[in-house]
């Protein structure tokens, strides 16, 4: 049995990893006007802020249900 993802489940990955490089990318265009609003915000708060509000990730999507 190989240990090769089947192409569901690589689909899946490239999907989640996609949506987590957007979150990432977002959160870097909008750190420079959360910061002069909120000048104690870190980055990595911010980051984790804006990845909390995209889309959750699907179980079932992942499972094909």
């Amino acid at each position: 049995m190989s240990n090769q993802p089947t192409p569901r489940i690589a689909q899946v990955r490239d999907e989640e990893a996609q949506r987590e490089i957007q979150s990432f990318l977002q959160a870097i265009r909008t750190y420079p006007d959360r910061f002069a609003q909120e000048p104690h915000l870190s980055f990595e708060q911010h980051f984790f802020r804006v990845a909390a509000e995209q889309p959750a990730f699907s179980r079932k999507a992942a499972s094909g249900i």
